[in-house]
């Protein structure tokens, strides 16, 4: 066949490169449409949460034994990111990407699912305190552009309330105190400088 000399496709010139070759191209399908599996977290009965990506987004799935079936939790627009379970009892919270701003929600069990934070604003990092009904998290909401440190009792169903107010750099909470009455937080400056606190969420 006869390679065109010259075609303008929108913004790409292509100067005697023959158009695409439709069987190859269905060909290649079969290697653009992969599926993996990422650790979550751990479950109380010892299960795992694993995201796994089926058609455009990731979402929750839970194994319960090793080579055991998974099964698809969370449904919906957005690739989950993150979740995370508490220590006992049921349920789970989870990070969604949705248009750039990750949101976090709560999943209570099939079809139980609530949002925990929204707007145009980064969420993130969600660790269960030890009585299992706080979370605390990392989110933008006050400026936009700070890392704060916000606590959300999911039992309660009450709005996350600021907690530590962030300057510089990225937070991130890590971990809880016994008591709950300390959050262990990191504090990253740039690749080479990062820093631990501890806060008291009380105060």
């Amino acid at each position: 066949f006869t390679v065109p000399t010259h075609r303008i496709d929108g913004t790409l010139v292509f100067d005697g490169i023959p158009p695409a070759d439709a069987t190859l191209t269905a060909q290649l399908g079969r290697y653009e449409e992969w599926r993996q599996a990422s650790f979550l977290g751990w479950l109380p009965d010892g299960g795992i949460l694993i995201a796994t990506r089926f058609g455009r987004f990731e979402q929750v799935h839970r194994v319960v034994a090793p080579l055991g079936m998974r099964q698809q939790l969370t449904f919906g627009v957005g690739s989950v990111i993150e979740a995370s379970a508490p220590a006992s009892g049921a349920g789970f919270v989870f990070v969604r990407q949705t248009g750039g701003f990750p949101q976090l929600y709560a999943y209570s069990g099939p079809g139980a699912v609530r949002p925990l934070t929204q707007g145009r604003y980064q969420h993130g990092s969600p660790v269960w305190a030890h009585d299992g009904r706080q979370v605390a998290f990392y989110g933008t909401d006050r400026t936009g552009v700070n890392d704060d440190i916000y606590i959300v009792n999911v039992a309660a169903g009450t709005p996350p309330r600021l907690a530590i107010a962030g300057a510089a750099g990225s937070w991130r909470p890590l971990d809880w105190s016994q008591d709950d009455s300390k959050l262990l937080l990191l504090n990253t400056l740039s690749p080479q400088q990062s820093a631990l606190y501890v806060a008291e969420v009380a105060t």
